[in-house]
């Protein structure tokens, strides 16, 4: 009987263990894809700020805005974006919103 109760006792800490490793692994994944995505997120940032620039040299301005805002949500610390979504508003006659995306 103290057999079958040591034994229990064994098996639920193996259960634990292999819980805390099981956790572990998971967040450590995680955090791996959290790294991937952010650079994957700055990469398609630059990206979107230089597919705004072309259409910006030919004169379309709102286009520019529009990939200019999802470079900006994908990278909120994208400096030139925010530049280049401030000089489209600007050229595009819309002088508020220039002054307000600088």
């Amino acid at each position: 009987m103290v057999e079958i109760e040591e034994q229990k006792t064994i098996q639920t800490k193996i259960q634990v263990i292999l819980a805390i490793t099981l956790a572990v692994v998971l967040i450590t994944s995680i955090d791996a894809q959290t790294d991937r995505n952010s650079t994957q997120d700055k990469g398609n940032a630059e990206i979107l700020n230089n597919q705004a620039v072309e259409l910006y040299d030919i004169g379309n301005f709102d286009g520019a805005i529009r990939l200019l805002r999802e470079a900006i949500v994908l990278r909120p610390d994208f400096a030139a974006a925010f530049g280049n979504r401030g000089a489209a508003f600007y050229r595009s006659g819309k002088i508020k919103e220039a002054a307000v995306a600088l």
